[in-house]
């Protein structure tokens, strides 16, 4: 067989922009985080968060590449920390990835 098999996209800032879909996806995070985890959030910003987690990948570089795992796992320790059962960072990231999700295209992307 002869010819093109596959063709793969970095979606991410090709098909749309990135950055404004990860800081909304944070913040409906942190929005849950704050209904459902508030000694967390009384105690971290999301500022905060986002510095734990990269301490985090420096602590554990064998996951640093997986930003999934690395959120959950943060999550969890935060969470852990104030008492909260770890099911709720399982939650908390559920929330994250369904507004990552929420992509806009750029104009010119086709359908």
């Amino acid at each position: 067989m002869q010819g093109i098999r596959t063709i793969t996209l970095d979606l991410d800032d090709t098909l749309w922009p990135c950055a404004p879909v990860i800081s909304a996806a944070e913040q409906a995070c942190y929005d849950w985080l704050q209904r459902h985890t508030p000694r967390v959030t009384s105690r971290h910003s999301l500022e905060d968060m986002r510095t734990h987690r990269m301490r985090l990948a420096d602590e554990q570089p064998h996951i640093a590449h997986d930003f999934t795992e690395l959120r959950l796992r943060s999550l969890a320790r935060l969470m852990a920390d104030e008492g909260y059962p770890a099911e709720l960072a399982h939650q908390a990231s559920d929330v994250f990835r369904a507004a990552r999700n929420r992509v806009t295209p750029y104009d010119d992307v086709l359908d």
